[in-house]
């Protein structure tokens, strides 16, 4: 049961200024076990074809950000963000096996299970500055002059233990055989 936390503040620093904060954390969590496979086992046709993946997914994403508006004269006005996002993701994906389960219809104590095939580790931070100035120039338009900086750290880890087939794969998926309906990683 995660819970997106949400806050958002707009304060008048002045006549001339005023100043915005956002802030959200939003965890989110994925989980597909043995229970779920079997839930969606056909009990009339043991030979039925259905989804037997295990995954695990966790990710933690945070945004902070907070923007300074200021009036320029009576026709234009002077903006700066800055703002920090964050965001951590885990996720693992194995197989399960019910067909190979010495009963009928498979208690999930009886069915095997290959877990952590494919394991992932995803990193995202990103620092920004973004600014902006905008001028009514009369009848004749707005001028608008901006410029951004932003640093980036990305950090990924993908680890296969061993060789996984896949059944689920798109059209741009490389296969020797085009009649071979799986694909080995």
């Amino acid at each position: 049961d995660d819970v997106d936390v949400i806050g958002k503040t707009t304060s008048d620093l002045g006549p001339r200024d005023k100043l915005s904060v956002l802030g959200v954390f939003a965890p989110e969590k994925f989980e597909r076990t043995i229970d779920n496979v079997l839930a969606g086992y056909n009990s009339d046709s043991p030979d039925a074809e259905f989804d037997t993946f295990l995954a695990s997914t966790q990710q933690d994403s945070v945004l902070l950000g907070g923007t300074w508006r200021r009036l320029v004269g009576n026709t234009g006005f002077l903006s700066n963000t800055f703002y920090f996002r964050y965001s951590d993701k885990f996720s693992s994906q194995g197989n399960s096996f019910p067909d190979q389960a010495g009963s009928f219809p498979p208690r999930p104590e009886d069915v095997p299970v290959r877990e952590d095939i494919l394991v992932i580790n995803e990193g995202e931070q990103e620092w920004g500055w973004r600014g902006d100035f905008n001028f009514l120039a009369g009848e004749s338009g707005t001028v608008a002059v901006g410029g951004r900086l932003t640093r980036n750290k990305l950090d990924y880890d993908s680890k296969l233990d061993g060789p996984f087939i896949n059944y689920i794969y798109n059209q741009n998926d490389f296969r020797p055989d085009p009649s071979v309906k799986f694909i080995v990683l």
